[in-house]
């Protein structure tokens, strides 16, 4: 759709400026027309969607970024963290150990969605979950770390793949924005003064088109 209003209200601009050059140019050099519209146009919705899409991440707090990152299988996540619970340290005790368990799936999680070319590059940086559900599961499954039948049982239980995927999603998502976040932010400020110069660009070849048309071939009249 936006592609479709940007054309429209580009082609009646040239449309008009042509006509005031040139009144037979359009009709004469139709495919000519067409060409310079789409070279126009282009640039132009790809700026708008791009700058409706920065908005979009920034009012959403990053959440769209989390459509695009694949889901770990179960089991790849249960070994992760199994490692994870096992190999902390004695010193490091209560949520701590949820906290450092979590952080090792996040990263974990980050490079299997790159390998798979789903997700922008993100650093993470002390990734904390804040699900109540995921929290109580990382602390299970270090209770249970020697256990692996448990763990399982754990793991597989009903809706637990889904919260566990929907918080690292959402976690990745702000590891995603918060170093872009005045690249997004410079992005959705994008002034209609751009656009307007790129049309008046384009306004100017049209009419230096219909006066090299009017050397060769006076205007009908």
């Amino acid at each position: 759709m936006a592609f479709v209003i940007v054309t429209a209200v580009f082609a009646v601009t040239l449309m008009i400026w042509a006509w005031l050059w040139n009144k037979t140019w359009r009709e004469r050099h139709m495919a000519q027309f067409f060409i310079i519209l789409t070279l126009a146009s282009l640039p132009v919705f790809f700026m708008v969607m791009n700058t409706y899409t920065a908005r979009r991440i920034l009012a959403e707090e990053g959440d769209p970024l989390t459509r695009n990152i694949p889901r770990m299988p179960i089991r790849e996540a249960r070994d992760i963290l199994l490692k994870s619970a096992e190999n902390l340290p004695r010193e490091v005790s209560g949520e701590a150990r949820i906290d450092a368990m979590y952080d090792d799936l996040c990263r974990q999680y980050n490079l299997y969605a790159i390998r798979h070319g789903k997700v922008l590059s993100a650093k993470i940086t002390s990734a904390v979950p804040t699900n109540s559900m995921v929290r109580k599961l990382l602390a299970e499954i270090y209770r249970y770390r020697i256990h692996s039948v448990k763990v399982n049982e754990l793991m597989t239980a009903p809706g637990i793949g889904d919260e566990l995927h929907e918080e690292v999603c959402r976690t990745l998502a702000r590891c995603q924005l918060e170093p872009r976040r005045k690249a997004f932010s410079a992005m959705s400020q994008r002034s209609v003064t751009l656009y307007l110069l790129w049309l008046i660009a384009w306004a100017l070849l049209i009419s230096i088109c219909a006066l090299n048309d009017i050397r060769c071939i006076p205007p009908l009249r």
